[in-house]
């Protein structure tokens, strides 16, 4: 019987947090309770008090790594100027602090490849996160003149940059991708806002 699903104890959200960090920066199939619970500085007697089993600390360990993920957005997008949401977070996210914290880092490009494997729930907190990151988006540019396609294409080209400049075990290689990402992202952000662009939405047509 779960005992403290509910009751927001400080214990319980350190667990949670380090098994955030762990499986975007290890991967879930590496996340072992008893280590877990030793760097916590608990013992493995204590894990049932708190959860039910080693898959629902997965669950809330993914669905904490999404919240901080998409809650990272929400604050940039509150705090930027008009029109500007999108740009401000474009710089946030593409840059060497996102390459290299990856345990702190975004969920999407870390735990992608293992929300297909982890259940359900797991899936459907990261479905969630992607969707309200495109809304963030879309809300971001100015006028609101990026469709819901082009946040999504944007949203694709910002993950994969960081996924391949994580992978790469070449310094330069790494910080040209994160440049090229950025540069595209903004490209594509002005094209949306261009006249030219959005006269062609409003026709019907492609640019």
């Amino acid at each position: 019987m779960h005992h403290d699903k509910d009751n927001g104890s400080e214990t319980c959200a350190r667990i949670v947090a380090l098994a955030s960090r762990h499986i975007r920066k290890h991967g879930v199939d590496s996340l072992r309770v008893v280590d877990l619970m030793r760097a916590a500085g608990l013992t493995h007697g204590g894990f049932y008090y708190h959860f039910d089993s080693r898959k629902d600390l997965i669950d809330r360990a993914f669905a904490h790594a999404v919240g901080e993920s998409v809650g990272q957005w929400r604050s940039i997008s509150a705090r930027a100027e008009a029109g500007r949401a999108f740009a401000d977070i474009v710089a946030f996210y593409l840059n060497e602090g996102q390459r290299l914290d990856v345990g702190a880092g975004c969920a999407l490009p870390a735990l992608g490849a293992e929300a297909s494997r982890a259940g359900a729930a797991a899936r459907n907190t990261f479905t969630a996160g992607l969707r309200e990151m495109v809304m963030l988006i879309v809300q971001g540019s100015t006028s609101r003149a990026m469709s819901r396609c082009e946040a999504m294409a944007a949203l694709s080209l910002m993950v994969g940059s960081v996924l391949l400049a994580r992978a790469a075990d070449d310094e330069c290689l790494a910080g040209e991708i994160l440049s090229a990402g950025r540069a595209m992202a903004d490209a594509a952000a002005a094209t949306s806002l261009s006249p030219r662009s959005q006269g062609a939405r409003r026709s019907g047509r492609s640019t």
